[in-house]
């Protein structure tokens, strides 16, 4: 997925995300499956670029991404195998992530969808890590209301 401007009213693509981030300064997306195989329907994550100015990620080379999904997905698949270190970071990462979006989306009484799509725009706004954000929110460290990141 590949959207430039999602204020754009001619962008009718991606409805539900739009929604979701009507309210957040984010105005450029890419999202790259993260596949085992190319052309493979099961993908096993995204990787998603925001940007907060229209067309700001235009610059970046496809190639790049593709080489960095393929990375990205290498990664995730050997987070699901019986390595001890592998699955100390999935139990410990992902749990919380969930964790997080069903604080979020229960205190602003929204769907998970758009909790996890607050979540990480709060992330990349404040230029950390979405597990990291997770952590503070389950810990309490940040309010599960979360303000607007806009404001």
């Amino acid at each position: 997925m590949v959207t430039p401007d999602l204020k754009d009213p001619a962008e009718t693509r991606w409805p539900i995300l739009v929604h979701n981030l009507r309210d957040l300064p984010v105005r450029a997306v890419i999202a790259v499956p993260l596949t085992a195989l190319p052309g493979e329907n099961g993908a096993v994550g995204s990787l998603d670029l925001h940007s907060t100015r229209p067309h700001g990620l235009d610059d970046l080379d496809p190639l790049d991404i593709g080489a960095l999904a393929a990375i990205l997905t290498v990664a995730v698949l050997n987070m699901t195998t019986p390595d001890p270190n592998s699955a100390a970071i999935a139990t410990m990462v992902w749990p919380q992530i969930q964790r997080a979006t069903g604080m979020v989306a229960q205190a602003l009484g929204v769907p998970a969808v758009e909790a996890l799509d607050r979540l990480r725009v709060l992330a990349f706004l404040q230029g950390r890590w979405l597990s990291d954000v997770a952590e503070d929110v389950v810990s309490g460290r940040h309010p599960a209301d979360l303000p607007d990141p806009a404001s």
